[in-house]
């Protein structure tokens, strides 16, 4: 009997408190509308999301920009304070190992297109240039640098090896005379795709022949990711080239000059490229 003595008023109590929640507005039990009590950064409700009217378009700076759907390019600057040479202009070599040829602009056209799979002369920047553009047979652009600030007598290799926007273009500094006439200058660069270029691993130059240098020259190792070497110092000579990406090399070093070999790997054979820098001059 006792457990049955609280029903009066438990009913009570709800017939009170049903009669209050007729008049709640939600807030206190999180039931009502959220509009109203919530605010983000966009403002009310009907500041937000409201208005059916489009806004204006803005404008877009579509200099950069490749076909619809592609990505923009990001301009990157070119900066080459070292007069390596003793030329009264700025000079940028093109190292084009990707599979189209590439343009310059504004390079002068008689200089134009760089072969697939080659290596460029010097390409004579005009005085003033604060931007370069490279760009394919139909017109994309496949780079820019920008700001570009090369001094005078500077020489500045440019390793293209894809078409992908925005992917890396190494940039590096080109000596054009050793550190003494007795001497030469020597790097190394490993070019080809991503797919293509493995590891340089144990490459080096052993003296040979009657005409043999005086000392071994090992290269540090290259590979996609780090595809060019500093120079080195070495004595003029013969030499074997040796390298695992392919077959032994010789390679004549005159004193005084300055040389650039390229491991140019490819889906038939990998090649030796010797370039000599001097020729910048």
């Amino acid at each position: 009997m006792v457990r049955n003595s609280t029903r009066p008023a438990a009913w009570l109590l709800a017939m009170i408190l049903a009669a209050l929640g007729t008049g709640c507005d939600g807030g206190l039990f999180g039931t009502g509308d959220p509009t109203i009590d919530v605010v983000d950064s966009a403002g009310p409700a009907e500041e937000a999301g409201t208005d059916t009217d489009a806004p204006e378009s803005e404008e877009v700076d579509t200099d950069d920009a490749g076909p619809a759907g592609e990505t923009e390019l990001s301009p990157v600057p070119l900066n080459n304070a070292q007069a390596s040479t003793s030329r009264d202009d700025a000079v940028v070599q093109l190292f084009n190992y990707t599979d189209v040829p590439l343009y310059l602009t504004p390079i002068a056209a008689e200089d134009q297109p760089v072969a697939a799979s080659s290596v460029s002369g010097p390409l004579s920047i005009p005085a003033g240039t604060e931007r370069l553009s490279a760009t394919i047979d139909t017109g994309d652009v496949i780079a820019v640098f920008d700001p570009v600030s090369l001094a005078t007598g500077s020489a500045t290799g440019l390793l293209f090896r894809s078409l992908t926007p925005n992917d890396e273009v190494p940039a590096f500094i080109t000596r054009t005379r050793a550190e003494s006439p007795s001497t030469v200058l020597i790097r190394l660069i490993l070019a080809g795709s991503a797919a293509s270029a493995s590891d340089t691993g144990d490459t080096r130059l052993i003296p040979q022949g009657e005409a043999a240098a005086d000392a071994e020259i090992l290269f540090p190792p290259l590979s996609f990711d780090v595809p060019v070497g500093e120079y080195l110092a070495a004595t003029a000579g013969e030499y074997l080239f040796q390298s695992p990406l392919l077959d032994d090399r010789s390679v004549i070093l005159a004193a005084g000059e300055s040389y650039t070999l390229v491991i140019e790997p490819s889906d038939a054979t990998t090649e030796l490229r010797v370039l000599i820098d001097s020729d910048i001059d």
